[in-house]
């Protein structure tokens, strides 16, 4: 796709599987990898409805939906598990009389216990009951419309327009996909980015946004890398990648073109027991990319929306002069 995204109307034949085998192609490698445009497939696919979901378990219909949804193919797994365990544990017709046999004498036993209960004579010792103390229930799942979400200070570092990478023209730029304005926990994320047409290599270069110094770099023949070595915790770091095509060298970001920014957590994991909690933390830390996966797979799409629109508020640079 010469390093570009594909148009709604050609993910729309991808998805209906209407596209031409050289469009189709195309388009599979560039979700593979662009995460913008997996999500954009993968959130305007309705998921399968109930019936849908026990009609494949069935066996009585197949649907393409599920090779671009990984959450309905859990939920398949899922009910496939469940319909095996409880054929696994059916009672056999021979072995209902004795259970309701069963059910019967225990029915006698309460009612005789209850009896005796009440005809204990006044003044004499009551019998012991024991109680079981019940389990404690787990907490209720939080309601979105209880969140508050401040947008985190650490993104007007990583959102300002200052740059400190230079390097050539930025037209015929390709696209930095991530790490871009967010937090990571990871202390070796992997990078991505748009892949550009007849590029034989690709040079990564990764600098501390305080001082400059280079603290890795590699290069790659594919659209992604990772760092041989963990990145120093608690630092921000801007990037950047020079794409070798027979052209010349194609830079981004190029001059005058917002530098890459990220930041690496000083902690490992940011909390929460559910997709919801793990997502309204990982925001509030400003770990954006990790947020919003975890987020749109609890289905808190106001929470999502305005995770999202925080990458567009980005900080006015900073100007001095000479009043005290």
């Amino acid at each position: 796709m010469n390093g570009t995204h594909p148009t709604r109307e050609q993910l729309d034949r991808f998805r209906r599987r209407a596209a031409s085998a050289e469009e189709t192609i195309a388009v599979d490698a560039h979700l593979a990898a662009c995460d913008r445009c997996f999500d954009a497939v993968r959130v305007d696919t309705p998921h399968l409805t109930v019936e849908q979901l026990e009609a494949v378990v069935d066996g009585r219909e197949t649907h393409p939906h599920l090779a671009l949804c990984a959450i309905c193919r859990g939920e398949v797994a899922d009910l496939r598990s469940m319909r095996d365990a409880l054929k696994a544990h059916e009672t056999p017709r021979w072995r209902w009389p004795l259970a309701a046999a069963a059910v019967l004498a225990l029915v006698i036993a309460a009612a005789w216990l209850l009896f005796r209960r009440e005809a204990v004579p006044a003044g004499s010792k009551p019998p012991v009951v024991r109680q079981t103390v019940p389990e404690p229930k787990a907490a209720p799942p939080l309601p979105q419309q209880a969140v508050t979400l401040e947008r985190p200070a650490i993104l007007d570092t990583l959102l300002t327009d200052r740059s400190v990478l230079r390097g050539p023209d930025a037209s015929g730029a390709f696209a930095l996909h991530a790490p871009v304005a967010t937090v990571v926990l990871q202390e070796r994320p992997r990078f991505r980015w748009a892949a550009v047409a007849g590029a034989a290599t690709y040079e990564v270069t990764v600098v501390a946004s305080e001082g400059g110094d280079v603290v890795a770099s590699g290069t790659t023949t594919t659209p992604s890398w990772q760092p041989d070595r963990p990145l120093p915790r608690g630092r921000t770091y801007a990037w950047q990648v020079a794409a070798q095509t027979a052209a010349g060298r194609v830079v981004a970001p190029g001059r005058g073109a917002p530098e890459a920014r990220f930041h690496v957590a000083a902690q490992a994991e940011a909390g929460g027991s559910s997709a919801l909690e793990r997502g309204i933390a990982l925001a509030r830390l400003g770990a954006l990319d990790d947020a919003e996966r975890e987020l749109q797979r609890a289905g808190a799409l106001e929470l999502l929306a305005q995770v999202r629109g925080w990458r567009a508020q980005r900080a006015l640079p900073t100007t001095t002069n000479g009043a005290q």
